[in-house]
């Protein structure tokens, strides 16, 4: 609900009318696939929400290699995933 708040609103002060409006709370962990209802509210802080619509960023706070789908067919493949996050010191991550 969170990534959402931020994605949508620029902001979490919108995270409560965005569960209350789904009928969920804003802690509910939501499934891959969910629809939501976005209220038209206005923005909070619109400089941040142009941002993540201009760069096409969805965030993902809570996403893990459990809960990922990259493909839609439900299997993860963890060398699909890169980043600092995903490495491993002396396994793909070099201390120089």
């Amino acid at each position: 609900m969170l990534d959402i708040a931020i994605q949508e609103y620029g902001s979490i002060n919108e995270m409560l009318d965005l569960a209350v409006a789904n009928g969920l709370s804003i802690s509910s962990v939501i499934s891959t696939g969910t629809v939501l209802q976005i209220p038209g509210l206005e923005a909070s802080e619109p400089s941040i929400q142009n941002y993540y619509k201009h760069k096409q960023l969805k965030p993902a706070t809570s996403t893990n290699l459990e809960t990922t789908d990259t493909e839609g067919g439900g299997d993860t493949d963890p060398t699909e995933f890169e980043g600092i996050g995903y490495m491993a010191i002396e396994n793909d991550f070099i201390v120089r």
